[in-house]
């Protein structure tokens, strides 16, 4: 057991301006997970994306009321950071969360969640605040990754980080057997959310708003550490680049996407 971050989706076909109950999408789950009790547990981020102005709402008998629980109201097609930084939704473990968004007649609208662990099953990821790193940086290193169009809508998308600049050592790009980390991201094509996921994570998505303003997601990982004073920044290490992918959720056909994970790769000297 240990310390971890995990990003869910769930989806709603044509919702119009009813509240309409959303599904998890493929190989995510909108129950809480077991975690220790007495740990910190907390959701920390909501994103709605859809093709017209909506809402989404996230509620369960453990929230402030049942009846309108968290509900946000937005006009962006894709929204940033709604929950207030540093301060997350406290959840109860094995809770079934239920998610409801609306939105336009003739459209897929999409909500992803972003959940805090403090000591959770199934847990090892290597994560840090900025102060463990930022004494030790080497190089900041943008890694592109290309994904492919022609992703379905409403479902995950993960392209390993070495199809594009190539794996660690000689054949490619990535210093052999060094850490990097993910400071952040950004993207030249709109969509739902952008994260990464891979070994170094537990396998589990670490993923934030997949909007085109930088200024909000260059350095989102790195500012979400410091909104709540946690470790937040995923470290990834080259010899699990083969390992280790970009994941991209929207709620349209993917028409393909040029990534660039904001990296820094840090000292040689340096273990987690």
């Amino acid at each position: 057991m240990g310390m971890g971050i995990r990003t869910v989706a769930a989806k709603v076909t044509n919702p119009g301006a009813t509240f309409t109950a959303a599904t998890a999408t493929a190989g995510d789950s909108l129950t809480v997970e077991n975690y220790t009790p007495g740990s910190q547990a907390f959701l920390a981020e909501i994103i709605r994306e859809g093709a017209t102005a909506g809402a989404v709402r996230v509620l369960s008998p453990n929230t402030h009321d049942n009846t309108r629980g968290i509900t946000f109201n937005t006009d962006l097609a894709v929204t940033r950071m709604l929950m207030a930084a540093g301060k997350g939704e406290p959840v109860v473990r094995s809770d079934q969360l239920t998610v409801e968004l609306t939105g336009g007649t003739n459209e897929s609208d999409l909500a992803l969640l972003t959940f805090f662990y403090q000591d959770a099953p199934g847990y090892q990821q290597t994560l840090k605040q900025w102060a463990d790193i930022s004494g030790v940086i080497d190089h900041i290193k943008p890694i592109t990754v290309t994904v492919p169009s022609g992703g379905a809508a409403d479902t995950w998308l993960d392209t390993n980080i070495s199809a594009t600049e190539g794996a660690s050592g000689t054949s490619g790009l990535l210093k052999a057997d060094r850490w990097y980390a993910v400071l952040g991201f950004t993207t030249d094509t709109q969509t739902g959310g952008i994260g990464i996921t891979g070994t170094d994570t537990s396998n589990r998505r670490i993923a934030g708003p997949g909007t085109d303003f930088t200024e909000d997601t260059a350095w989102y990982f790195k500012q979400q550490a410091d909104y709540h004073g946690l470790p937040w920044i995923p470290l990834f290490n080259s010899g699990n680049a083969g390992n280790t992918s970009v994941s991209v959720i929207g709620n349209a056909v993917d028409t393909g996407a040029n990534i660039q994970l904001v990296c820094a790769l840090l000292a040689p000297t340096f273990t987690p």
